[in-house]
Parts: structure tokens; sequence; C-alpha cells
């Protein structure tokens, strides 16, 4: 029950967290909808290739918050004495990005949103 425990969640004032790999390829999922505050998951359960996976949050936090590496597409700007970070997602993506890891899990999220969600969840129950 995602909506009551981002309910839970947030009256203690804590934010949700959900590890979506398995998940994921079986159910569409929304931040919105269920109140998530964060979603990770594996390239590899959405049928990509390995190394490469998602984690979905909110824009604000996102930007508000430190970049974990340093480098790369995470820094807009550097000077003598100051840093200015990208806004997100760059300002966590220190480094190289995984170019074909995004474009593959782009290709599979676009195949699994074709598939019918009603008629999983019906194959899946009748299993």
């Amino acid at each position: 029950p995602l909506r009551r425990l981002a309910e839970i969640a947030h009256q203690c004032g804590a934010r949700l967290l959900v590890d979506a790999a398995q998940l994921a390829p079986h159910r569409r999922i929304s931040l919105r909808d269920t109140g998530i505050d964060y979603l990770a998951c594996s390239g590899h359960k959405l049928y990509a290739p390995f190394g490469a996976g998602v984690l979905v949050g909110r824009r604000d936090w996102l930007d508000a918050a430190e970049p974990y590496l340093a480098g790369g597409g995470a820094v807009r700007e550097v000077g003598v004495s100051n840093v200015a970070w990208a806004p997100a997602p760059q300002r966590h993506e220190g480094g190289s990005p995984h170019v074909l890891g995004a474009a593959a899990i782009a290709a599979a999220c676009d195949a699994l949103g074709a598939v019918d969600a009603e008629a999983l969840v019906a194959h899946e129950r009748q299993l």
C-alpha cells in the first residue's frame, strides 16, 4: 500500500524511497498518485542491459541536494573559490553519462508501456 506508507512517512517528516526493481516491470507506478518521494529501479529488471538504472525524485529536493560526485555534467561553472552546480538531474550525474544505458532503458520503458497493464494483472491473478 504505497499511498498509505507515503502518508505515514510524511506525517513523521520522512521521505519515502521505493526500490521498484521487482515492481516496475509488472506495474505502472505514479509518484504523484502514490505520494512516493523517490523511486529506484535497475535497468536489467526492465529488460534493458546490465549496468544502468533509474533514480527518480522530486525536482525541488534534487535541486536543493548536494551532489554526490563532483565533475562531468554535475558542474555548471567553476571559479577560483567557488563551484556552481548544475540543476537536477545533471547535478547528480558526475562523470560521463551512460548514454547507451539511458537509451536502452527508455526503449525498454516504451516497450513495457505498450503492454496492457490490466491484462497483465489479470493474467498474473489467473496464474
